[in-house]
């Protein structure tokens, strides 16, 4: 059974978390991956839905999507430039040019 180690890291993928998990269950890599990819699907989806702020555990704060200005003046659609090669900047007049994040 692996022990869990107290380390300053910052997983970038699942798979990274897994190695370090202690899997008392005997839940494989897949396993793992899927139920992680599900709860931050659901996670994401409850915050988009309801605004509400969800408290992450061991005293990690708070995860929230908040509004506001973009550091820069404006984005460029992606799309458009992908298919054209054309650089059309965007104002986001539909939300006042504000930009939402999760923070």
């Amino acid at each position: 059974m692996k022990q869990t180690q107290k380390v300053n890291k910052c997983y970038t993928s699942e798979l990274e978390a897994f190695d370090t998990y202690a899997n008392p269950y005997n839940i494989s890599k897949d396993d793992y991956t899927l139920i992680a990819k599900t709860f931050n699907n659901i996670l994401m989806n409850e915050i988009i839905e309801t605004g509400k702020a969800f408290s992450l555990p061991a005293g990690l704060g708070n995860l929230t999507i908040l509004k506001k200005k973009p550091f820069d003046k404006a984005k460029f659609d992606y799309k458009l430039y992908k298919e054209t090669g054309q650089k059309l900047w965007t104002k986001n007049m539909h939300s006042e040019g504000l930009v939402a994040v999760y923070i």
